[in-house]
This record gives structure tokens, sequence and C-alpha cells, in this order.
């Protein structure tokens, strides 16, 4: 792959070809996943502003889970069921 923001990836087995990682990284629109309704978003909403904004939702979760004494039942409430929704 002559891409550089695959320079450092190393490919070992068929599991993901060179050719699917330079579709991803292209954005070809005929690969299947690639839209946003395949993700559960409206037509219009990028998919780069959605992850933004989980990955705000979760590391704001995490600093409040952090901050608290932890027990097994509230680490499962105040961080397991929120991490699993939001995934």
């Amino acid at each position: 792959m002559q891409n550089a923001p695959l320079r450092c990836v190393t490919i070992a087995g068929n599991l993901l070809p060179p050719d699917l990682l330079q579709r991803i990284l292209d954005g070809d629109p005929k690969l299947p996943g690639m839209r946003p309704c395949d993700f559960g978003l409206a037509d219009t909403e990028r998919i780069s502003e959605a992850i933004n904004r989980s990955w705000q939702r979760m590391t704001a979760l995490w600093a409040r889970f952090a901050a608290t004494p932890k027990d097994p039942r509230s680490t499962q409430k105040n961080l397991l069921f929120p991490l699993f929704a939001e995934l």
C-alpha cells in the first residue's frame, strides 16, 4: 500500500486484504457498511461527527467513573451498561 496513512500498517494473512483497507480509506461508496444509514444515522449525518460525539460521551463517562468509589454493581451501572449501549 502506498497511501501515507497506512504506511505503518503491517498486513498478515487475508482477513483484511490491502485492497479492502484502501477502499475503506478512500471511502468507496460501493463498499457495504460505509454509509451513515448503516450505523443507524440520518443520511445527512457524518459518521466522523457521530464517532466524535460518542467519544466525548464515553470520555466524560470514564472521568466520572474514575472519580468515584467502585464496587461490582456500580461498575456495571456506571460504566459497563452505558458503554455497551453506546457500542
